[in-house]
């Protein structure tokens, strides 16, 4: 959007070691403490207020932090002579809590001599004892408070806008494009102090989300989101089903469909030139069948021990996944192709550029999307996944999930399989393997991937919005 005549300012969280502030491609990047609750006081709870479904769950959520805010404003600060010792960052877990081998060792040394050291300090210095209390204390709340924000699921939203408005622009903007429910919140009190338009974006079905919540959950989701699109002034989501589910909730303009299309600055020509594309990464040749799977592994909901199991049936099929990568998610996928005994031909590799996904996924033989449909919101799913392997001419192995299985017939790019099983999965890979077929797709197959599913075709919906709605301010 940058490149089309919007200042563009992204508000996001700011992990270790990232700048607050900065400049990338035109767009300015701010970074927060998104979700810290610090300064979660009890006057912020008047936020919910405006949310009249959900402000009673959302008030019982988020008691408990408030309670604990308020423990930790009580306990007061520790001596500026104990502070240098007792703020040393060898006394945190964090040291090593995300380190792993002999790294790990190394660091939890460091960490258990400084502990050490600071207890031998408190008994020699008796004017430390009370501030070790104190210290140790506010670490326990701190923990507990992490724990319990967690704990708060939707109704952090409310974390997130207090936080937003502590750190704001000084330049009201005209249009504020909220990502998930989470934002929204905090969307709509910028549009209260300045007047301008909300965007709220809906990527999946909130209420059918694939993730853990508490018995009354989806009922608090359910009701804040209504509450929420009673305020804003437009939906955007990313497939046909999804906007209808939306045009029967919001009473405003039908929801705006902008599909998950890539951006694409590396070409598979150049990825092979360079040596980064798939079979690059894993060190296979062009004979040797591999399939691909871009995003994180998320453990079941996405299927991939299905796919390792099944890959048992075969003895040279390949699969590589390229996406974000976390340890504990590693370990489970890697245990199970240890179990079925197809562990060294499952390959784990680092996300890349998403502008760049598209060129290095297109040597492989295929792609595969074995999401599956737990909730309603998965079942409507047309995710990026598919859209890079469409965009990067790759036959398509995908669930039979009712929006990805028109996609894939429609253009004729893949085979639907069965999910629900390993060998139903199997199956789908032995007839691609079978199928003998060097290409993908109709006579219009190319033109409709250009025209119609390319990013810079899916933009001109997202700028035709911006344009609309910045005439009414």
């Amino acid at each position: 959007m940058a490149n089309h005549e919007y200042e563009v300012c992204v508000f996001c969280d700011q992990p270790k070691g990232y700048a607050s502030h900065e400049k990338r491609d035109g767009v300015e990047v701010r970074r927060f403490k998104c979700f810290s609750a610090k300064d979660f006081t009890r006057d912020a709870l008047d936020l919910v207020d405006r949310y009249p479904r959900s402000a009673e769950a959302s008030r019982g959520l988020l008691s408990p932090v408030v309670e604990l805010v308020e423990a930790l404003l009580e306990l007061g600060h520790v001596s500026e002579r104990s502070a240098e010792i007792l703020e040393n960052p060898k006394l945190y877990k964090e040291t090593y809590n995300h380190a792993n081998g002999a790294k790990r060792l190394q660091l939890k040394s460091r960490h258990i001599a400084a502990k050490m050291a600071l207890k031998a300090r408190a008994i020699a210095d008796s004017g430390l004892e009370e501030d070790v209390h104190i210290w140790r204390e506010k670490l326990r709340i701190e923990r507990e408070l992490e724990k319990t924000v967690r704990e708060t699921f939707h109704a952090s939203a409310f974390i997130f806008a207090r936080n937003l408005l502590q750190f704001c622009p000084a330049a009201p903007p005209q249009i504020v494009h909220a990502h998930d429910l989470f934002t929204v919140p905090a969307a709509l009190e910028l549009k209260r102090l300045h007047g301008c338009k909300v965007i709220y974006d809906a990527h999946e079905i909130e209420t059918a989300r694939a993730t853990k919540m508490p018995k009354t959950g989806r009922a608090h989701v359910d009701a804040l989101e209504r509450d929420c699109l009673d305020q804003v002034d437009a939906v955007v989501t990313v497939s046909e089903s999804i906007g209808k589910f939306y045009e029967a909730r919001f009473e405003g303009p039908a929801p705006t469909v902008v599909m998950n299309a890539p951006e694409v600055t590396l070409s598979p020509a150049q990825a092979v030139k360079e040596g980064i594309d798939i079979r690059s990464k894993v060190g296979l040749s062009r004979e040797v069948p591999l399939l691909v799977y871009t995003g994180g592994i998320q453990r079941e909901h996405r299927g991939l021990h299905k796919v390792v199991e099944a890959l048992a049936a075969f003895k040279d099929v390949h699969l590589a996944t390229l996406g974000a990568r976390h340890p504990n998610n590693d370990d489970w996928l890697l245990s199970h192709a240890e179990r079925h005994a197809t562990i060294d031909r499952l390959h784990l590799v680092d996300a890349v550029p998403a502008d760049h996904v598209v060129g290095t996924i297109a040597s492989a033989t295929a792609s595969i999307i074995p999401i599956q449909g737990v909730s309603l919101s998965y079942q409507m799913a047309m995710p990026n996944k598919l859209f890079e392997a469409a965009i990067a001419r790759l036959p398509i192995l995908v669930s039979d999930l009712p929006d990805m299985r028109n996609f894939v017939e429609d253009l004729d790019i893949g085979i639907v399989m069965d999910h629900t099983s390993v060998e139903g999965i199997a199956d789908a890979i032995r007839s691609l393997l079978e199928s003998q077929r060097t290409s993908w797709g109709t006579p219009k197959t190319n033109d409709l991937l250009e025209n119609h599913f390319s990013w810079s075709a899916q933009q001109r919906s997202l700028l035709a919005l911006y344009d609309a709605l910045t005439a009414e301010t």
